[in-house]
């Protein structure tokens, strides 16, 4: 039952709303009648109503007065005046308050009952809002943990595309990053290889954990674990002088803990959206450390061998490369160009970049296996033996363009050049640049190149042949 309270300084008409009309037909139950705006201050405070009706002119304390301070006190009962003034003043006040109807006296049994029930809808309404925001908030404090380390995890990959949108991400968690410097670190337990594979893997996993907590208790800055792997735990440092902190927290770990651990550390970076950037570095530390048996800190300014990410990607020399290729068509060319831009590479130290080889390798892969149908990410992922979540996601961060971009445009330049330059058909095109549905190549074309394969050989053959 909703709960219904009268406000009006007229007994007998309060006594003719409360008792005279027809409120159990509705589900409304009427909880009493106030004589004026502090009568009804008391029996709201006692009742809790759902709806008052309520007169404005009253002594005391005036219907608008008592809306007022009762809307402020309860914010969820609704608000009917029902008066004798047909006041223009009166009716702005009103809405301003955010009464819900204004009705004028007198006022029959079906237009109270009909309004009351509008009312009612409305009250469902945001009941039902505020049953689904309280059962978001229960989860997102349930999932609380899982849906930080799932945007930590976006910043490590670089999946975070802006400022706005890590701010909104992070507000809605109740986070802040607001530290000048940030790092990655990589904290791996010695022999933890080893011991997972011996079927230590508990073992393993609760040492992590102590580690994670040494850590969390002897660092003074931001502390953001992002996950346990199954060799090592990834942690971002917000905070100064991280490398200083580091030793001193390795140090209490040898002095707690029966572990030894290496830190692989990436630089510093001001912006938490370039952490990606630190992971990187970290993680090469990690993979190209020569003395692993070793614990302490490693980081890429200590192995000039492996230079990492201190390269820029020859990203124009390779549009050339491949430029050459589509124009001309030429194997020796092509090589030729091919081998210069891998001697670019290695003049900048790319050459003992993993990363940067794999990139070259699968750009050199695409060139030569175009034309085949079933190239796809998978394919190219399996010939560099490469993760394909994780190919597709360097390739993207090292040349500006995902992988189907790239192989895409290798494509259709291709069949631009057959086009403009060769008589064949559009669907024996297709196939030649590795599309077997000829109704997609059209697609594909047009939605690239603004006009169909078709079109485009009108214009081009023929500029060709003037030429």
């Amino acid at each position: 039952m909703y709960k219904l309270l009268v406000v009006d300084d007229e007994n007998i008409i309060a006594d003719g709303i409360a008792n005279t009309v027809s409120w159990d037909s509705i589900g409304v139950e009427v909880t009493g009648c106030a004589a004026n705006g502090l009568d009804a201050l008391e029996k709201v405070r006692i009742t809790q109503p759902d709806i008052i009706i309520t007169d404005i002119k009253m002594d005391n304390m005036d219907g608008l007065t008592m809306v007022n301070e009762v809307g402020a006190l309860y914010p969820f009962i609704k608000f009917i005046v029902l008066t004798g003034y047909d006041d223009p003043g009166f009716i702005r006040k009103s809405l301003d308050l955010r009464v819900f109807s204004y009705l004028l006296k007198p006022a029959g049994e079906e237009q109270l009952l009909t309004v009351v029930k509008q009312q009612i809808a409305e009250i469902e309404k945001e009941r039902a809002i505020r049953k689904k925001i309280e059962m978001i908030d229960y989860e997102l404090e349930r999932n609380q943990d899982f849906f930080v380390e799932r945007l930590l995890e976006d910043l490590l990959s670089g999946g975070v595309e802006n400022r706005d949108t890590l701010e909104s991400r992070a507000a809605f968690l109740g986070v802040s990053f607001k530290r000048q410097s940030y790092s990655c670190v990589l904290f791996s337990i010695l022999d933890a290889r080893n011991a997972a594979g011996g079927g230590g893997f508990h073992k393993l996993h609760n040492q992590f954990l102590a580690v994670e907590e040494i850590i969390k208790s002897f660092w003074k800055g931001e502390f953001w674990p992002v996950h346990i792997e199954q060799d090592k735990l990834v942690i971002i440092l917000g905070g100064e002088n991280i490398r200083q902190g580091i030793e001193w927290i390795l140090e209490n770990i040898d002095r707690f803990l029966d572990v030894s651990v290496t830190a692989a550390i990436g630089e510093s970076c001001e912006n938490i959206l370039d952490i990606w950037k630190s992971y990187r570095q970290a993680l090469l530390a990690y993979e190209g450390d020569s003395t692993p048996e070793l614990p302490g800190i490693i980081s890429l300014d200590e192995m000039p061998e492996a230079p990492g990410l201190r390269f820029i990607y020859p990203a124009e020399k390779e549009n050339g490369t491949l430029e050459s290729f589509i124009r001309n068509g030429s194997r020796q060319d092509t090589d030729k160009s091919v081998r210069e831009l891998f001697d670019s590479m290695e003049q900048q130290g790319f050459q003992s970049s993993h990363i940067g080889m794999k990139i070259a390798m699968a750009n050199r892969y695409m060139i030569d296996n175009f034309s085949n149908c079933d190239l796809s990410l998978d394919v190219i992922s399996r010939y560099l033996q490469i993760n394909p979540s994780y190919f597709s996601r360097i390739y993207k961060k090292e040349t500006g363009q995902n992988f189907v971009e790239a192989l895409t445009a290798i494509r259709l330049d291709r069949a631009r050049t057959l086009l403009s330059a060769t008589t064949m058909k559009i669907n024996d095109i297709a196939l030649t640049v590795g599309y077997q549905n000829s109704r997609y190549f059209w697609n594909i074309f047009r939605k690239n190149s603004g006009c169909s394969p078709s079109e485009y050989r009108e214009t081009h053959f023929q500029s060709s042949k003037l030429q």
